[in-house]
Formats: C-alpha cells, sequence, structure tokens
C-alpha cells in the first residue's frame, strides 16, 4: 500500500512539474530543443516511474522501529532548523550546530560533535576564502606543486587576533574572527528578543 500511495504521489508530483514545463517561455535565442525540453523529459520518466509504483508495487516493505523513526526526524528537524536559520545568522555558527548537533545524533559523544562542528564549519569557511582570496590554505611549494599548508590555513584564521589587515571593510566577509563575533552577536540578541515578546 505504502507503494501505491508513493507512486501516487509520484504521478502527481510528475504532471505538475510537466504542467509547469509548458509554461517556460522560449528565449530569444533559442537552442535547437528549447527550455521545454529536459523538464518535459523528466517528468515523463517521473511519471513512468510513479505509474509503475502504483500498478507493480513491491511487497509491503519492513519499516523501522520507532526508535530510528524518532531519531530521522530529529535529524530532519535539525536541519529544517539549519535551513532557517541561516539567512538571519549567517553560515558559520549555524553549520557549526546543525554538524555538531547531527553528529552528536550519530556517535553520542559531545567532545568528538563539537569538534566536528568546529571543523566542517572551519574547512568550509576555508574553502569559501580559497576559492575567493586564493593561496590561503593550497600554495605552490618549492617545485611548484600545489599542496595544501594546514598552518597557512590556521594562521589564516587567527591572523584578525593580531594585524588589523583583515579589519579593512571590504575584507570583512573574509575575516573569521569578525563573522564568529557577529555570528554569535545576532544569534544572542536574537534570543533575547524572542524573550521578551
Amino acid at each position: 500500500m505504502s507503494d501505491r500511495i508513493a507512486g501516487l504521489f509520484a504521478c502527481i508530483l510528475a504532471l505538475a512539474f510537466f504542467a509547469s514545463a509548458l509554461q517556460l517561455e522560449t528565449p530569444f535565442f533559442p537552442d535547437p530543443l528549447g527550455p521545454k525540453a529536459f523538464p518535459i523529459l523528466v517528468s515523463i520518466v517521473g511519471f513512468i516511474a510513479g505509474s509503475v509504483m502504483v500498478f507493480r508495487p513491491d511487497k509491503e516493505p519492513k519499516w523501522p522501529v520507532r526508535s530510528t523513526m524518532t531519531r530521522l526526524l530529529i535529524a530532519v528537524s535539525i536541519l529544517i532548523g539549519y535551513a532557517i536559520s541561516l539567512k538571519p545568522l549567517g553560515f558559520l555558527v549555524p553549520t557549526a550546530f546543525a554538524a555538531g548537533l547531527l553528529c552528536f545524533q550519530i556517535s553520542n559523544n559531545s567532545r568528538s560533535a563539537l569538534a566536528t562542528g568546529v571543523g566542517i564549519s572551519s574547512v568550509l569557511f576555508l574553502l569559501f576564502v580559497e576559492k575567493y582570496i586564493g593561496n590561503i590554505s593550497i600554495r605552490p611549494n618549492s617545485n611548484n606543486i600545489n599542496q595544501f599548508n594546514l598552518m597557512g590555513a590556521i594562521s589564516y584564521m587567527l591572523e584578525p587576533l593580531h594585524n588589523t589587515f583583515l579589519w579593512n571593510m571590504s575584507l570583512l566577509p573574509y575575516n573569521y574572527v569578525f563573522i564568529i563575533v557577529l555570528s554569535v552577536i545576532v544569534h544572542t540578541n536574537l534570543i533575547h528578543k524572542n524573550k521578551f515578546e
């Protein structure tokens, strides 16, 4: 029965996708297929797959036990909270919290969860900085081969504590300390604002 419900849902979704694909406008300089071809193809494949699930369902599946379903619902709620908190709190702090909470749910060890959350958030920040500034953590060595430089990455993140260069207004988005402090200030102000309303 659950396959038939999922298949019916997939068919309805595919039909809605097909209807929205038909409303796409053709650009002034179209390619030979036009913008409608790929969405229509995806909706047809989705409809066929959903129809197969409705008319030839598998045996009734074994659903996870209640504790597993609870953990899955907690994980989904963490991800929803993460998506909601990204805009008001920025990237670093919500990413650290979400990654840490998901890790805690897996390992049940608060130290490793904290290290994982901060580590993932920091690595993603470094990737962002590497993309837009470059030569921070990935630098050419003496043989002119790019290699990861851990000390360069750590030094860059701590640089604002003893050098004013990254406090320049145009470089603030790349200032790790500023982003963390700003995120904490916004977060605490939102908590206090919600407490008194």
